[in-house]
C-alpha cells in the first residue's frame, strides 16, 4: 500500500541521514553519531550496528531507539516519541506519520499551542490502522471504506443509502425530507419541484401539493392546460377542475376570457352579462339587464327553446328603426 511505502522511507531516510551526517562529521546533536555505547548517543537514541539490505556496515552509528522517530529539529536533532494511537500527544507530524501514514498531522486546538494531537488530517479517516484520504460522494471508490461514513460503494462510486441525499460539500448523507417535514437545507427535500421553506419540505412556485401529499404538480395557467388533478386548475379558475385530462369550467359553469363564470339562463337572476348563456353555449343575444338574463333589442325571447332568437332587421319595431337613423344622421352631422 502507498501509505506503507511511505513509512519505510521515513525510516530509511533516517538512517541515511545518519550515515551522512557521519560522513560529514556530523555533530548536531552535540555528540558524535559514530558510537560505542549508548551513552555516546542523545536522548532516546541507542548506538547500534546497521544492517542495510543485508550490508552490515562496520562502524557503530546512534540511532533512536524503538519507538522513536528521529526530527531534524533547527540545529540539532532530537529522537521524539511516535504515537501508537490517534490522540496521543505530538509535537511534529512525523510523530503521527510514522505510525498512521502520509495523511495525518500533529494538530494544535489553536495555531500558536506548544503541542497537539494526533488525527488524520480533513478528509482522511482510519482504514485498516493507516489514515487514508476519501472519496467525496459521487466520486470513484473501490471499497465502502473509500468513502466517508455510512456511505456505500456502489459500482465503483461513493452512493447515500436510500432515502438519503449527499450535503453541499458531499462529505456526508442527509436523511430526505417528504413534503411538510422538517428540513434544513433544499438538498433535504425529497420530492421533485420542492424546496426547504421556513424549515419545511414545500412546493416550489408554481407548484402545488398533490391530493396525497406526495408529490408536487405544476399549476396550469390557462383553461384546457393538461391536469392530473383538480387542485392543479384552481390558479385558473376556483371554479374550475381537471376532466378528462385537461382543466376544465366545473359542471354549472361556462368559460369565457379563460374564467369560468356561473351558468345563467334566460329570466334568472344575473350580476354580470358574461354569466348568461343559452343551451349551454354563450350568445351575445342575452345580456344581464336589470338583474335579470334578458335578450337584447335585437332579438326576441323564443319561450319553447328558452333562448334568445335574433329577428330580421325588417321586422324590428318602427321606434328601433327611426332610432337607428337618427343615430346615422347625427353621425353624419358630427363628421361634417
Amino acid at each position: 500500500m502507498e501509505t506503507t511505502g511511505f513509512i519505510c522511507l521515513v525510516h530509511m531516510l533516517f538512517v541515511v541521514r545518519n550515515i551522512w551526517a557521519l560522513d560529514s562529521g556530523g555533530l548536531r546533536h552535540g555528540k558524535s553519531l559514530n558510537c560505542k555505547k549508548d551513552e555516546d548517543c542523545i536522548e532516546h537514541a541507542v548506538c547500534s550496528q546497521l544492517n542495510l539490505s543485508n550490508i552490515v556496515l562496520q562502524h557503530q552509528f546512534c540511532i533512536c531507539d524503538v519507538g522513536y522517530v528521529m526530527f531534524e529539529n533547527k540545529s540539532r536533532d532530537v529522537c521524539l516519541r511516535v504515537a501508537s494511537q490517534l490522540g496521543d500527544p505530538c509535537i511534529e507530524n512525523i510523530q503521527c506519520s510514522a505510525t498512521f501514514g502520509a495523511d495525518t498531522e500533529c494538530r494544535r486546538p489553536y495555531s500558536t499551542a506548544p503541542s497537539g494531537f494526533c488525527q488524520c488530517k480533513q478528509g482522511a479517516k482510519l482504514v485498516s490502522g493507516l489514515c487514508e484520504m476519501i472519496s467525496k460522494i459521487g466520486d470513484s471508490c473501490q471499497v465502502s471504506d473509500n468513502c466517508p461514513d455510512n456511505v456505500y460503494c456502489d459500482r465503483s462510486v461513493c452512493v447515500c443509502p436510500y432515502n438519503h441525499v449527499a450535503n453541499s460539500d458531499r462529505t456526508k448523507c442527509i436523511k430526505s425530507s417528504n413534503l411538510g417535514e422538517a428540513c434544513n437545507e433544499d438538498r433535504n427535500c425529497l420530492n421533485t419541484n420542492s424546496k426547504c421553506y421556513e424549515g419545511r419540505c414545500r412546493c416550489s412556485r408554481n407548484h402545488v401539493d398533490s391530493a396525497s401529499g406526495s408529490m408536487c404538480l405544476r399549476l396550469a395557467n390557462n383553461l384546457l392546460d393538461q391536469c392530473k388533478e383538480d387542485q392543479q386548475c384552481l390558479l385558473v379558475s376556483p371554479n374550475a377542475g381537471c376532466i378528462h385530462g385537461l382543466c376544465e369550467c366545473n359542471l354549472g359553469y361556462h368559460a369565457y376570457n379563460n374564467i369560468c363564470w356561473t351558468s345563467i339562463g334566460l329570466g334568472e337572476y344575473c350580476s354580470d352579462s358574461r354569466q348568461c348563456i343559452s343551451n349551454s353555449n354563450i350568445t351575445a343575444l342575452m345580456h344581464c339587464h336589470e338583474s335579470r338574463c334578458s335578450c337584447i333589442q335585437a332579438s326576441v325571447e323564443d319561450k319553447k327553446n328558452n333562448e334568445c332568437v335574433q329577428v330580421p332587421s325588417s321586422t324590428l319595431p318602427q321606434s328601433v328603426s327611426l332610432y337607428s337613423t337618427v343615430l346615422c344622421l347625427l353621425s353624419v352631422f358630427i363628421i361634417r
